[in-house]
């Protein structure tokens, strides 16, 4: 892709002929689409042992309660597979790949630690693994994703901006639910009371009457399908545009 780029400008670029013009942009934008598909395939193909070292790591949190100090080691399954993975990113990758590459494993990643400790699915799960974290371990889990950005925003300008992994929507989200977790029962209950407020507003605000419907289902005798009638019962304080 890279090469036809160069032949792209080397030929002349916008001053090319306009058929082909169009055949470079086309066979580009292919290569393009092609790449996509690759990373994300190259990305999937981790996935297992992503989700192996999160699972680990999961289990170590348990320890979190009761030790203070260093919880390097809690990391260290994850850390363990990036040094070998990204090392060969690094070097072995040309930019327009190896960026894109490290960007949508770093989606995947959060995604990981989303589904396995941050806000996992608790009726999949069986009784004896239903976990739920508390404020220290909701601390140790976000340490651990700073520095799990190292491997993705070093190597002298090789990979991503620190700010590119900050802005993603993915980290934003789950920074906001850790933090949820180390506030006290009274703040979130009084939170939800003021967002609940604030909704409640917004609808007033928004009211352009009300209307009383009555919806009846039915199914005809003899009949599959089913039929349903709409009612007006009653309406009032209608607001008309």
């Amino acid at each position: 892709r890279d090469e036809l780029q160069t032949l792209y400008k080397t030929m002349g670029g916008e001053s090319l002929d306009i058929t082909a013009r169009k055949t470079l942009e086309r066979t580009q934008k292919r290569l393009k689409e092609a790449r996509n598909t690759l990373i994300l395939d190259l990305v999937e193909s981790m996935r297992p042992d992503i989700e192996h070292s999160i699972r680990n790591i999961k289990g170590d949190l348990r320890l979190v309660i009761t030790r203070t100090g260093d919880y390097t080691d809690i990391v260290a399954p994850i850390v363990e597979y990036f040094d070998d993975v990204f090392q060969k990113f690094v070097n072995n990758l040309y930019e327009p790949v190896r960026k894109p590459l490290l960007r949508q494993t770093w989606k995947k990643t959060l995604k990981l630690f989303e589904e396995i400790i941050i806000l996992p699915d608790i009726n999949a799960l069986p009784h004896d693994e239903v976990q739920e974290l508390n404020s220290k371990q909701s601390q140790v889990v976000e340490t651990m994703l700073d520095g799990l950005k190292v491997y993705f925003t070093e190597n002298s300008g090789k990979c991503l901006k620190h700010k590119t992994l900050e802005k993603m929507s993915e980290m934003q989200e789950l920074r906001k639910v850790l933090t949820q977790y180390r506030l006290t029962t009274d703040t979130l209950i009084k939170n939800f009371v003021v967002q609940a407020d604030n909704q409640n507003r917004f609808a007033e605000e928004d009211s352009q009457g009300e209307i009383q419907l009555q919806v009846d289902l039915f199914t005809p005798p003899g009949q599959e399908h089913h039929d349903c009638t709409v009612k007006v019962v009653s309406a009032s304080r209608l607001h008309w545009n």
